[in-house]
């Protein structure tokens, strides 16, 4: 992975903004950030890092933190970034309206195209399955 930083801090705020978009936060959903972690090759000493300069920042900024860090990155990255996320929104078994429109406007602005996220996450899915 060409930027471990850039690429785990725009996962990882991201990830934060979708899993409180809905207001509540699943057992399910803070599993699935634990599987990211481990799946990323995200050490600890950077994970506790990103966590500690989002906490106490709005959502906005939280949400400008990732976007800022995944246009940092290569365009394959940014799409594997997108299919976690994906994949994270429906860890709860709902995907929400404000979870939805979080991540089209993410891939707008990141020029990734929602099709290929979609169809990477479900390829994902039947092949654990």
């Amino acid at each position: 992975m060409k930027n471990l930083s850039a690429y785990s801090t725009g996962l990882l705020a991201l990830t934060a903004v979708l899993i409180n978009s809905d207001g509540e936060i699943s057992e399910k959903e803070l599993d699935y950030v634990q599987k990211i972690r481990e799946s990323e090759g995200i050490p600890d000493a950077l994970f506790y890092s990103i966590r500690e300069s989002i906490m106490g920042k709005t959502e906005r900024e939280v949400y400008q933190t990732g976007i800022s860090s995944l246009n940092a990155c290569t365009e394959p990255e940014k799409l594997r970034a997108f299919v976690k996320m994906y994949q994270m929104a429906l860890a709860d078994g709902v995907i929400h309206v404000k979870e939805v429109r979080l991540l089209l406007y993410a891939v707008k602005i990141t020029h990734v195209d929602i099709n290929t996220v979609v169809r990477l996450a479900e390829q994902a899915t039947v092949a654990v399955i």
